[in-house]
């Protein structure tokens, strides 16, 4: 895992099985980072940079710690309902949200500013999640389709209910840079497409296809041009998504 600013994580286990301690690098310089997370955590199972790369964050047996990057000052710490052992931890795109879910599908979103869970009481387990690019919505995948949460902790809406298909074990979700669109990858029968749907509308936009095996990463160019997706057959796809988004846009008018 890479943040832009030029640093690098490496997590590695001591020939037990498992993860069992991080190493952060500055790759510019090509030297590895001392902070205070090396003594304190063991068995982490996700870490994540914040959008601002100030804050690193990581999830392992002992909860959720955060710390500034460039200080080592610890930020806060949150208590999961679960310790997450092959989990995702992922902040908002303002980094004012934090998420995290695992292998037993829980799902928990805190404020970081207060360090309140803000998880909604009827939310779907899940183990796929997104955030809009405003930040104002959480994509979260279950049998039923894709939920749409509005994060906002005075609501008791219901969540919109997109009924997409997306079977299979491995799972990716993922908004497209203006917020319009939401790309999900899945099986469907002994196919393995990219699936796309309207935000506002729900409405199927079709699908990309070309990997005959699973999608595991669906990640977009930071300009928003390029969608790069990597499946387990080997190959990663560059998608024009200008030419893709346009398309779609138009034809489901």
């Amino acid at each position: 895992m890479f943040n832009p600013v030029g640093f690098g994580l490496h997590s590695g286990g001591n020939g037990g099985g498992g993860i069992k301690n991080l190493q952060l690098w500055d790759i510019t310089a090509g030297e590895e980072l001392t902070l205070p997370w090396q003594d304190v955590v063991t068995w982490p199972s996700a870490a994540v940079f914040s959008p601002d790369n100030n804050i690193f964050a990581v999830s392992s047996r002992q909860g959720i710690q955060a710390w500034h990057l460039h200080t080592g000052i610890e930020l806060f710490q949150l208590n999961a309902k679960q310790p997450s052992f092959n989990g995702k931890l992922v902040f908002s795109p303002d980094g004012k949200k934090l998420a995290t879910s695992g292998r037993s599908d829980n799902l928990q979103i805190w404020d970081i500013s207060t360090q309140r869970d803000i998880t909604p009481t009827n939310i779907k387990r899940t183990s796929t999640l997104a955030f809009s690019p405003d930040s104002s919505l959480l994509a979260t995948l279950s049998s039923e389709g894709i939920h749409l949460w509005k994060l906002d902790i005075e609501s008791e809406e219901e969540p919109v209910l997109i009924p997409g298909n997306l079977g299979g074990f491995k799972n990716e979700l993922v908004f497209s840079p203006d917020g319009t669109i939401l790309v999900g990858s899945g099986m469907d029968m002994w196919s393995t497409p990219i699936k796309l749907w309207d935000v506002e509308t729900g409405k199927s936009l079709g699908i990309l296809s070309g990997h005959t095996e699973p999608v595991e990463a669906l990640v977009f160019s930071h300009d928003g041009k390029i969608l790069a997706s990597g499946s387990d057959d080997g190959t990663v796809l560059l998608w024009d998504w200008d030419k893709i988004s346009a398309k779609r846009k138009v034809g489901h008018k």
